[in-house]
């Protein structure tokens, strides 16, 4: 017949040895979750699962910060977006010596424009295409009436009926609608800024296949002029 002793042993067996997840001594731990080995040592395993604690809603909070600035200040950073790509559109031109403007074929003048074939009140899916920005006479771009087909003359001249097409109907039936998400413009204006610090280490053959590649760079259009 077996004793209370035996009987009470067996319910509750006697706690095996651990190691503190401090110090690393062995001891006998009072309960199954006790992970310390003195009142020390589990001051010390508190203050770390505290500061980690504090750490990890630190950057919680950091990011709730973040994305509160992307959402409050979203319409500038898709102005400081537009434009940053528009620089590029210019970089572009100019590191190819296009110093004509893109409608009349005169020079610049004070003030040179990218100019949207497509305006971005009339098509804001390819606000940010750099096939539909290129570089004009600010008069040209802003006040001429005959802007839109001076552009496409000029486009047809320079590059070829085939890439003319392409830029006043095909690029808006390709991007009937995009879809661009504040965060999205927020990490993107960081990407064209880095693209602009970083121009003159592309080894670019013409403007169309840097247009191309820009493009696919930014990540927003994917559809390449062959």
């Amino acid at each position: 017949m077996r004793t209370f002793e035996a009987i009470n042993k067996k319910k509750f067996p006697e706690p095996r040895p651990k190691l503190c997840k401090h110090c690393g001594s062995q001891f006998f731990p009072r309960t199954t979750f006790q992970s310390w080995c003195s009142s020390e040592c589990g001051y010390e395993i508190a203050k770390k699962k505290k500061a980690k604690k504090d750490k990890e809603q630190k950057s919680k909070d950091r990011k709730e910060l973040k994305e509160m600035k992307i959402e409050t200040h979203s319409k500038e950073f898709k102005a400081d977006f537009q434009r940053d790509v528009n620089r590029l559109a210019r970089l572009i031109d100019s590191h190819f010596e296009l110093t004509t403007c893109i409608d009349c074929d005169k020079p610049f003048g004070k003030q040179t424009d990218a100019a949207h074939f497509h305006s971005r009140s009339g098509n804001s899916s390819l606000r940010w295409n750099l096939h539909n920005l290129h570089s004009a006479a600010s008069h040209c771009n802003q006040f001429s009436d005959k802007h839109k087909q001076g552009y496409e003359v000029g486009l047809s001249k320079r590059y070829g009926p085939e890439y003319s097409k392409y830029v006043i109907d095909e690029l808006p039936l390709i991007y009937k609608r995009i879809e661009v998400s504040n965060k999205q413009i927020y990490e993107k204006l960081a990407l064209v800024r880095s693209l602009i610090r970083n121009f003159n280490t592309f080894e670019l053959q013409n403007p169309i296949h840097a247009r191309n590649l820009f493009n696919i760079l930014i990540g927003i259009y994917t559809n390449n002029f062959k």
